[in-house]
C-alpha cells in the first residue's frame, strides 16, 4: 500500500503569528523559555528576551518582561523607558495603560502614543480605546461617572453617565443614572 500523509493538527488562530508588514514575526526560543522576533529567513532579528510578545502594528509592539509592558520598534529599541502594569492594543495609533496603585481603587489609566509617551497622563479610573473620531470613554476616581474626551484630554462629553460604550457609526449607548439605557 501507499502511505498517505497523516493529518497534522493546527494551532488555533490567536496562538498563530500573524502576518505583518514588518516582516517580522515572534518566536519562542526553548533554550532560554523567552519570546523574541525572527526574520523570513527564520534568523534572529530581535533576540529572546521577552517573557510575552504581541505582533508588530504599525512598527511597533508590545512587550513583557518581569511583569511589566513596554513599547518597541522593528529594532528592538524600547520606546518607553517606564513599564506599564497593563497595555491595551493600538487602537488609530494610541495604547490605553494601566499603573497599579497601592490598591485597587489607587488604579490610575493613561494614554499614549506609539513612541511610547503619554499623550494623557494616567489620572483616570477607567479609559476606554480610542475609536474612528479620536474619542475615548473616560471615568473619574471616585465618581462612579463615565463620559468622552478626546485625544487631547479635553472633555468632548462631560462625566455624567454611570456607564458608557464607544461610538459606533456616531452613536453611543449611555446608562443614566436610573440604570436605564439609551444613546446618544
Amino acid at each position: 500500500g501507499q502511505d498517505t500523509p497523516q493529518d497534522t493538527p493546527q494551532d488555533t488562530p490567536q496562538d498563530q503569528p500573524q502576518i505583518n508588514k514588518t516582516k517580522l514575526w515572534w518566536a519562542y526560543n526553548s533554550q532560554t523559555g523567552k519570546y523574541g522576533y525572527i526574520n523570513e529567513k527564520g534568523e534572529w532579528a530581535i533576540q529572546a528576551q521577552y517573557d510575552k510578545v504581541r505582533d508588530f502594528t504599525d512598527d511597533v509592539a508590545i512587550v513583557c518582561i518581569a511583569e511589566k509592558y513596554y513599547v518597541i520598534d522593528t529594532t528592538g529599541k524600547t520606546l518607553n523607558s517606564t513599564g506599564f502594569d497593563e497595555i491595551s492594543n493600538f487602537d488609530y495609533g494610541y495604547a490605553t495603560v494601566l499603573i497599579k496603585g497601592e490598591r485597587f481603587v489607587d488604579d490610575r489609566m493613561g494614554l499614549i502614543d506609539k513612541s511610547g509617551n503619554y499623550v494623557i497622563e494616567p489620572i483616570y479610573y477607567e479609559l476606554g480605546s480610542v475609536d474612528e473620531n479620536g474619542l475615548l470613554p473616560y471615568e473619574l476616581p471616585n465618581t462612579y461617572k463615565s463620559g468622552f474626551i478626546n485625544t487631547k484630554n479635553e472633555i468632548v462629553i462631560e462625566a455624567k453617565y454611570r456607564n458608557v460604550k464607544p461610538f459606533n457609526n456616531g452613536v453611543a449607548c449611555v446608562q443614566t443614572e436610573d440604570l436605564e439605557w439609551g444613546a446618544i
